[in-house]
């Protein structure tokens, strides 16, 4: 073996992050996607599933780590500790292990090149390169390199990183056009910045992620959230589609630069969909059931917001995000706490509560004595029964007008993943909220816990149009491919893992589940 060379075969994999099944196979099929088109035509088309459906911040680490959410015990950007009864990033202090699979290969394992892996946590040493939270949407470590210095020379040879932390809330059409093009700017920087280092850095397995469909789909879904609806045009109606078009000639270009007969999977872990989640009326169905408030609110005023909260209001949202972009991470995970009234300041009355850590499903903790730091509900008996009496009371509440429906179920945790072989601390229970828009919905009640107006009936409070639905897809090229078949199964992502380590020849870890997708095992080089 020469200097330099691997006894590794290589392979690509790039994440072209949350973007939707039918959109890509629409796209494939009108050929407004032609770079995925011409993979199509090589290659061999599955569909992936997630956990999406059930908990979204899972789906990620369920294929770093390989496990069940509940063995590996990430939930979230953020989740909560019991011991600091407060909501914290998983990979602080060593609290949870967030390193992905492709860290522990070890000094003899194949050498990686990962940019932007999406919810990657921070950098750290390993064998290999990596640069995280450059311009990725889904966001969890720092931003920053390995080698340490690797980002900042990046960063004189591309400028620096396009994409900008989300603005969360309803945008102008304006505000939104400019996102697109932004987006668009960000995918073109990826792929410059990825061909740069697929040329001058030695690697066996590469692991890039771009992330401008990603934060397309949550802002430009159809029908848009506006501030301004009747500015709306047919310009923002094709707006996600452009960054699909955008983000294909990106991974077209990417494509080109691998050595050749490069093994490639490009795929998406999940999709995204019209948003249905209602996350933010949960606390006040909690409030009420605790403390069996079966008062009729919808007669009065809304309640009068706390001054801060007011004044916030009043400056302008994207002065406010760009103020917020150049905060610590710490200072604005503070900032997220405080202004989604995520933490009590007296715990010894609070019994259960909303947990932050997702913006899509309901997540919600009990505050259970040894347990929690502050924990006042006893384990047992009192636990169960509070637990029933949210399982039954939330579904309680309906649409007051049309009386639909808001949550199609709840679930305790415990009874999720049954096949689980250990169980981390999750949330006590989730709410998966009924397939409807929250948009137009005036106020909720319930036979057993009154009624109340939603202060956003007109809006979303978040300003995103789209959410996760838990269907993906992969398209794999190389030896053993296509043309143009499609497996028949759908596979889970620990799956998609389970075949890197197969397609390295490297024993799979005895607590990782999966099995290799033997379609996309045939992509290993021919010794």
């Amino acid at each position: 073996m020469t200097p330099g060379q691997s006894q590794f075969p290589k392979l690509a994999m790039i994440a072209f992050d949350a973007a939707e099944i039918d959109l890509i196979t629409a796209g494939i099929a009108a050929g407004w996607l032609p770079r995925l088109a011409k993979l199509r035509e090589q290659g061999t088309f599955l569909r992936l599933k997630s956990d999406s459906d059930i908990m979204v911040g899972t789906v990620w680490p369920s294929f770093y780590s390989g496990l069940l959410p509940p063995e590996h015990g990430i939930f979230g950007i953020v989740q909560w500790r019991a011991e600091t009864m407060r909501h914290e990033r998983p990979d602080e202090d060593g609290w949870i292990d967030t390193t992905p699979f492709y860290r522990k290969f070890g000094d003899d394992g194949p050498r990686v090149l990962a940019i932007d892996a999406p919810f990657a946590p921070s950098a750290r040493p390993f064998n290999g390169t990596e640069i995280v939270s450059w311009n990725a949407h889904a966001v969890r470590g720092n931003r920053g390199s390995w080698p340490e210095d690797l980002a900042a020379r990046m960063q004189r040879r591309h400028g620096r990183p396009i994409m900008r932390d989300e603005i969360y809330g309803p945008q102008t059409a304006k505000g939104l056009l400019r996102l697109r093009d932004r987006l668009n700017a960000t995918a073109r920087q990826q792929s410059a910045l990825a061909r740069d280092l697929i040329g001058t850095t030695e690697w066996d397995l590469l692991v890039l992620g771009f992330g401008a469909a990603h934060r397309a789909g949550h802002k430009l879904q159809a029908p848009l959230i506006l501030r301004d609806a009747a500015s709306a045009n047919n310009e923002v109606s094709d707006a996600l589609r452009d960054v699909y078009v955008a983000c294909d000639a990106a991974i077209g270009e990417v494509v080109d630069a691998l050595p050749p007969g490069c093994p490639l999977i490009v795929f998406s872990l999940n999709g995204m969909v019209q948003n249905t989640s209602h996350h933010f009326l949960l606390p006040e169905m909690l409030r009420r059931i605790l403390n069996n408030d079966r008062s009729d609110a919808t007669g009065q005023p809304l309640p009068t917001e706390p001054l801060l909260h007011r004044i916030r209001k009043r400056v302008p949202l994207e002065w406010r995000s760009a103020v917020k972009e150049n905060l610590p991470v710490s200072v604005k995970d503070g900032l997220g706490r405080y202004w989604r009234r995520a933490e009590a300041r007296d715990w010894s009355s609070v019994r259960a509560f909303r947990l932050i850590g997702s913006d899509f499903e309901g997540q919600v903790r009990l505050n259970v004595r040894g347990r929690e730091r502050d924990g006042i509900v006893a384990p047992g008996r009192e636990y169960n029964e509070l637990c029933e009496k949210l399982v039954q009371g939330l579904p309680s509440f309906v649409d007051a007008d049309s009386g639909e429906p808001i949550i199609a179920d709840v679930w305790p945790t415990a009874e999720l993943w049954p096949d689980a072989r250990e169980r981390r601390d999750a949330p006590d229970l989730v709410v998966r909220w009924a397939h409807r828009s929250p948009m137009g919905l005036g106020a909720l009640k319930s036979e057993h816990y009154g009624a109340f107006l939603n202060p956003w009936k007109d809006t979303q409070p978040d300003g995103r149009s789209g959410h996760h639905q838990p269907f993906g897809w992969a398209l794999a090229c190389g030896p053993g491919q296509g043309p143009g078949s499609e497996a028949a199964s759908t596979h889970p992502v620990q799956d998609l893992t389970a075949t890197v380590f197969a397609h390295f020849g490297l024993t799979q870890p005895v607590d990782m589940r999966g099995n290799p997708i033997s379609e996309l095992v045939k992509l290993r080089e021919k010794e």
